[in-house]
């Protein structure tokens, strides 16, 4: 399960494990296009084989940094997994 909450960041639970990740705090610019730079980041940790954690951290470092950014935003992945690093990540009970 994913689920997006803007710039709370988002909610990702698989199986027993369930995560609240903060978004990282940016100057919004343009938040247009930020859902499919998360899906996109999903997308992505999940083909190079990351677990949940990982790849929703990263979606959810792409979306943010998208938003600091107008239109089409080219971000490069080490520059999304440095933001990734350093986003609150709060476990949850399911």
């Amino acid at each position: 399960m994913l689920v997006t909450l803007g710039a709370e960041g988002c909610l990702v639970a698989q199986g027993q494990q369930a995560y609240c990740i903060q978004a990282p705090r940016v100057k919004v610019v343009d938040c247009y296009g930020a859902g499919a730079a998360f899906s996109a980041g999903i997308i992505y940790g999940l083909r190079a084989g990351w677990a949940l954690l990982p790849s929703a951290r990263f979606a959810t470092a792409h979306a943010g940094l998208k938003c600091q950014v107008a239109g089409i935003a080219g971000l490069s992945a080490a520059e999304i997994q440095e933001t990734a690093a350093t986003l609150d990540v709060r476990p949850m009970s399911l």
